[in-house]
């Protein structure tokens, strides 16, 4: 009884251990599993095909994974990178006007949007164009600086 206790106590203590070590490694292991799942069934054809080649059915979902998830990933990644820093550096050089924007919307609002719009606290122009600018700046600034330490 005591050394199912000790045992049992042991494994706790292994299993705690074992989640601390691993915890900086969750997105990772959860991307892992996800993938997977999703590719199984593939792979399960490819190995009912390719019956004496397992290899050959690891290898033909692997490049399934690259091709379908990582290729698409690391493209849309890097287009959403350069469209940050391009309204970053708009944003910085004053070519994009936030005010012009907001009073064109403005003038094409229906009367009773403008009126609705005044009874809430949205009418200021210049207020809505400084959040405006500060949510751009921040959001691309931050978007920059990951792009830059990533890569």
């Amino acid at each position: 009884m005591l050394e199912q206790r000790v045992f049992i106590g042991f494994l706790v203590v292994v299993s705690l251990a074992t989640a601390w070590i691993a915890a900086p490694y969750y997105g990772a292991i959860l991307w892992g599993v996800v993938t997977t799942i999703v590719f199984w069934p593939l792979n399960r054809n490819l190995r009912a095909t390719l019956p004496r080649s397992p290899n050959l059915a690891a290898f033909a979902t692997l490049l399934a994974v690259i091709a379908i998830v990582i290729v698409p990933t690391i493209i849309i990644g890097t287009l959403l990178i350069e469209q940050a820093l391009s309204t970053y550096a708009q944003i910085e050089s004053q070519k994009l006007d936030f005010g012009r924007i907001i009073a064109d919307m403005q003038a094409g609002l229906p009367k009773w949007v403008g009126a609705f719009l005044d009874r809430n606290g949205w009418g200021d122009l210049q207020d809505i164009r400084r959040k405006l600018e500060n949510v751009a700046t921040s959001g691309a600034r931050i978007a920059a600086t990951q792009a830059v330490s990533f890569g």
